[in-house]
């Protein structure tokens, strides 16, 4: 019976009414009314960022149970395709308000616009597979904290940051909605990818031409650096530079079949000069492997 009165009075208490005898009289809040008015501001403060952090978590949790169902690969084809569309959508609208060059701007409302228009598709694609989309703006945690680092930059570096991103996410984007266009087994998640593939290549190439006037590297320029290693490792391999000190084993490695070469220039030149120099040359270390 007392643990049970204890837990009401804390039930009640966190309520702000009272004990077990009822309300809170207004003579027992004067010792305390000048402390909650001083700290007044700052709990405001800690119950807003509290409330964002719940709704931020329960957005991800929703996410999971998603990824969770997603017990096919068309399935998760169209959950990896609604948090990418609803994460351009938000990150377009912050690029809207943050960046100062026009070219972005526009790529930005375009993204937003696109995007909407896509994401209302898939949803219906998803009903169609009994796959339910969550209808929050929610994001898993990883997509939030992106945005909130985008948030954080400004000028040229959120410019080209923004840019980047769109340019790696669009490449992705293209080459797996290209694939589930071909190889999907649902007939509307085919149809979906199909009819949103050549969206996704106009914006892939008005983020490339924007990464251009942006002074971003293209091509070869923009591979990571471990790829550019190992392609000029391959050319290096290549070079004539190299070809004078071949691997051995390799077609252009003769040091193992010197000696067997100088022998057969001097039998062939035996009565000559050359016959005598080849066969000083099958004469030298090499000619020992015979």
């Amino acid at each position: 019976m007392m643990r049970k009165q204890a837990l009401v009075f804390a039930a009640t208490a966190a309520m702000g009414i009272g004990t077990l005898g009822g309300p809170v009289r207004a003579e027992d809040q004067t010792g305390s009314s000048s402390i909650g008015q001083s700290s007044s501001g700052s709990s405001s403060a800690q119950g807003l960022g509290a409330s964002a952090n719940a709704s931020a978590q329960a957005g991800s949790d929703q996410w999971s149970q998603v990824v969770r169902s997603a017990n096919d690969a068309d399935k998760l084809f169209l959950v990896n395709a609604a948090i990418d569309n609803e994460c351009e959508i938000q990150l377009g609208r912050i690029a809207q308000q943050k960046s100062q060059d026009p070219q972005v701007k526009q790529i930005a409302e375009r993204m937003v616009r696109d995007h909407e228009k896509a994401s209302q598709q898939l949803r219906q694609t998803a009903q169609q597979a009994n796959l339910q989309i969550p209808q929050s703006s929610s994001l898993p945690e990883l997509k939030q904290q992106e945005l909130t680092v985008f948030r954080s930059l400004d000028g040229k570096d959120f410019d080209k940051q923004y840019i980047s991103h769109l340019r790696a996410g669009h490449a992705k984007d293209v080459s797996k909605y290209q694939d589930v266009s071909q190889m999907a087994k649902n007939d509307q998640v085919k149809q979906f990818a199909s009819q949103t593939l050549p969206t996704l290549q106009q914006h892939q190439q008005h983020v490339e031409q924007a990464a251009m006037a942006l002074g971003m590297p293209s091509g070869m320029e923009a591979q990571p650096a471990g790829a550019r290693i190992g392609s000029q490792g391959i050319d290096a391999a290549k070079s004539p530079d190299n070809r004078s000190n071949p691997r051995p084993g390799s077609p252009d490695d003769t040091s193992g079949t010197s000696g067997s070469s100088g022998s057969s220039s001097g039998t062939s030149g035996s009565s000559g000069s050359s016959g005598t120099s080849g066969g000083i040359g099958g004469s030298q270390p090499g000619g020992s492997n015979r």
